[in-house]
Parts: C-alpha cells; sequence; structure tokens
C-alpha cells in the first residue's frame, strides 16, 4: 500500500508561527514505516524555508528540515505546484460524498474510496484530513479494508496500531479465525482500533483494574476467559525470565450463525520487569491471538 500525503506550505509556515510544527513531525514519524509519497505545493515555498531557518533552534523546525532535505527509502517526496493541485481536487470530490464514521464505513459499508490512499495535512471535518495521530490511526483503520493477504493484513496492523505488542505468531493465529480471515478483518481492525484508542486512557485515568472492570468500560463487548484451566495452557505467554503474561482479556466479534465468535486475546498491562524476545514490555497491552474460540 502507497499513501500519498498532501501537505500545504501555507498550513505549515502557519503550524510554525502557532509552535504546532511538532503535530506534524509526529504524523511523518509516526508514517515512517510505510511507503510514502509526501507532495508539497510551491506557493509558500520560499517562507516556509525562511521560517523554518529563523525557528532553527526549535527541535521541530529542525527535525522537519531535514525531512525536507532528505529522502529515505521507500519515501518520495514531491514539491510539485501542478501535481498537488490535481491531487487537492481529488481529494476535495472524496470528502464531498465520504462517510465520517469509522464503524459506519467498516460494519455497514458507508461511502469511503478505501483504495484510493490519500491524505491531507490540516484540521477539517473528514477522515483524510489529518492534524494529530490519532486522527491518521483513524483513517489507516479504514484504510486496512483494501488488503486481501493475511500476511500484508499482519504486518500492516502492527505498523498501525503502535500502542499495541503483537506476539511474533499473531499471523498464525489469525489463520485459524473460524469465520476466515476476509470474513473477520473489518471486525478485526474495529476491535484493535478501539483497544488502541481506549485502554490506554483508560489505564491513565483510573490505574490498572481488573479485568472485568476494564472491559465493562470498553465500548465493544470485552471480558475475561472465565475459564482458568483455559487461560493458563491456552492463553498464557512465557516471558523470558519466566514471568506470565495472562492474555485472558478478550474482544468477542459478531456471532455468524451457530457457531461461537472468534475472538482478540489480551493482556491489557503486561507486568513490570517482563521481556519477550530480550524486549522490555513492562506496562503495554499485548495482543497474544486474533483467533477463534479458546
Amino acid at each position: 500500500m502507497k499513501i500519498s500525503m498532501l501537505m500545504s506550505t501555507q498550513t505549515l509556515c502557519e503550524h510554525i508561527e502557532r509552535g504546532q510544527l511538532e503535530h506534524t513531525v509526529d504524523i511523518l514519524e509516526r508514517l515512517k514505516c510505510f511507503e510514502m509519497c509526501h507532495i508539497i505545493d510551491e506557493e509558500h515555498i520560499g517562507d516556509l524555508y525562511e521560517m523554518l531557518h529563523r525557528n532553527r533552534r526549535v527541535s521541530s523546525c529542525r527535525e522537519f528540515s531535514i525531512f525536507l532535505d532528505r529522502d529515505r527509502a521507500g519515501s518520495r517526496k514531491q514539491i510539485n505546484q501542478g501535481l498537488f493541485e490535481e491531487r487537492s481536487e481529488a481529494l476535495r470530490t472524496l470528502v464531498e460524498t465520504e462517510s465520517k464514521n469509522v464503524k459506519d464505513i467498516l460494519y455497514h459499508k458507508a461511502v469511503f474510496g478505501k483504495e484510493v490512499h490519500l491524505l491531507a495535512l490540516g484540521k477539517a471535518d473528514a477522515l483524510r484530513m489529518i492534524a494529530c495521530e490519532a486522527e491518521l490511526c483513524c483513517v489507516l483503520t479504514v484504510f486496512g479494508q483494501d488488503i486481501d493477504g493475511l500476511h500484508e493484513f499482519s504486518q500492516y496492523i502492527q505498523n498501525v496500531y503502535n500502542h499495541l505488542v503483537f506476539d511474533i505468531e499473531i499471523e498464525k493465529s489469525m489463520e485459524k479465525l473460524e469465520a476466515g480471515f476476509l470474513t473477520r478483518r473489518h471486525e478485526i481492525l474495529y476491535h484493535l482500533y478501539r483497544i488502541h484508542e481506549e485502554m490506554p486512557a483508560l489505564i491513565k485515568k483510573y490505574g490498572v483494574l481488573g479485568n472485568n472492570s476494564l472491559g465493562d468500560m470498553m465500548s465493544i463487548p470485552c471480558s475475561p476467559e472465565r475459564n482458568r484451566t483455559t487461560v493458563e495452557n491456552k492463553l498464557t505467554k512465557k516471558a523470558d525470565n519466566g514471568k506470565m503474561i495472562k492474555c485472558e482479556l478478550h474482544t468477542k466479534m459478531d456471532k455468524i450463525g451457530s457457531k461461537k465468535p472468534d475472538r482478540i486475546y489480551f493482556c491489557a498491562s503486561v507486568p513490570d520487569n517482563t521481556k519477550v524476545n530480550n524486549v522490555d514490555l513492562s506496562g503495554k497491552i499485548y495482543v497474544y491471538k486474533i483467533t477463534e474460540h479458546a
């Protein structure tokens, strides 16, 4: 998937004036793991360079200057007025008709061109207009509906939901989805999005509560596994130092026919001083399995 990001020089200059360029830098940092094309207009390019130079001691301005001056593998940057205007017109046409509700798009097929991976930097009432990392995560969730291959999808969700840590065998677990990956794709995206957005906020506000309490506060069906034998045998990850990560909390996907609904099993907060594959996961949200009912 290749994503195009329109970046208005006027908007960038305004961000510098208001001391808000760090939000842009954060967005660019989050997009580094994707194949990108950044398209910049020429209208205020001279003013932009001048303002960046004048504010070169501000860390966000230094970082954005480096972005402008360098390219990296898998990313292209074009300062092209004609291309910018052409893509901007295409963007305007899209946002005039598209839904702004992620759940409606994923569950009810509300209008959204998921196969058109076009975004713009800025604030507006449209999913494709990005002013912060949270808004970026929102639209990337919708773009995930355009991925048909399980391996690519597995890599994609790990890049999108950076608040979550996925088990090394997460793709293998999805091979066992009762309803199949393509049938569950929209629910997987939405459930991961809700975990990614809600769980850190809940823990920050209330602390690490019991799994029942955390599950009850989620906006999607979420609860801990009741069968302790199942938890011990199927839903516990052994860490490097012998500690156990109990991934009994789970979201429940829709029931299809008489079959048990597929689930996402996770740990809301990994215990302190716990390492997996030599990586410290203390306090992280650990997604263990996206799979059939345990």
